[in-house]
């Protein structure tokens, strides 16, 4: 299961901070990242002294966050939407930072059969044979439908689906959906999946099959606290932190 967070890795993380203190900082990032992010951020603000404080959405919702001006002092976001805030000159210039990424999981109810998608042709089985299949609309910018469109589509089976999709406004409600029964099959990111809500995971998407999400942090420009801000940023990505990450179910990217 991977939505449990080890006593072990918040020992860790909290053992290894060393920043000087700041007030507060206040961190965005979309819900994908959240799992990795979040217990980062209660360890590097317990050691520190500094209250982070996490807000979390879909990546539609973090875009227009950004874009109306609410004061954020951390962004996380996909590395295609990075560039895009960066693109709008709203980043602190040289602190866009690699954290790390997450791949596409293919859900059922629990207590139900788990197919065997550990290959290819088992996943493709898997989907053609499920009634109805539920996943992310592909429409929404740097989410996980748009690559579940393009899993679908090079595993040849993206026309049979897509008359048995069923659509969901957000993640546990999608996976709510197949732990009821009104969908018999979801992909989802991996690293968002509530199990407590009755689903099972039945594997990663297969390679070559699989896409990931990449995850980056950086400062805003418009930051306070623009120290601070920078520390929390390198202290996501460094060493330090990839046992949170891992624990999360993300490929952390190797520190340098």
């Amino acid at each position: 299961m991977r939505n449990g967070f080890p006593a072990i890795v918040v020992a860790i993380l909290l053992a290894t901070v060393a920043v000087a203190p700041a007030a507060e900082l206040r961190v965005l990032t979309p819900g994908g990242a959240l799992p990795g992010v979040k217990p980062i951020a209660a360890a590097f603000g317990k050691s520190s002294g500094t209250e982070v404080m996490v807000a979390s959405g879909p990546p539609d919702a973090v875009r227009d966050k950004i874009r109306s001006g609410e004061p954020f002092d951390v962004v996380v976001q996909s590395t295609p939407a990075m560039a895009e805030t960066a693109q709008a000159g709203a980043l602190t210039p040289g602190s866009r930072t690699a954290l790390a990424r997450g791949g596409i999981g293919v859900v059922v109810r629990a207590g139900g059969p788990v197919p065997d998608v550990s290959t290819v042709e088992g996943f493709k089985r898997a989907m053609l044979a499920a009634p109805r299949v539920v996943y992310g609309n592909p429409a929404q910018a740097n989410a996980s439908g748009e690559l579940i469109v393009r899993i679908l589509a090079s595993a040849g089976i993206l026309d049979a689906v897509a008359p048995k999709v069923v659509r969901f406004t957000e993640i546990v409600l999608g996976n709510e959906m197949v732990a009821r029964g009104e969908a018999d099959i979801g992909l989802f990111n991996l690293t968002a999946i509530p199990y407590s809500v009755g689903v099972v995971l039945a594997g990663p998407v297969p390679q070559p099959l699989q896409l990931y999400t990449s995850y980056e942090a950086a400062v805003m420009a418009k930051s306070s606290v623009q120290g601070p801000a920078l520390a929390f940023v390198k202290y996501l990505a460094g060493a330090d932190a990839r046992p949170a990450w891992v624990a999360a179910g993300f490929d952390a990217v190797p520190a340098p």
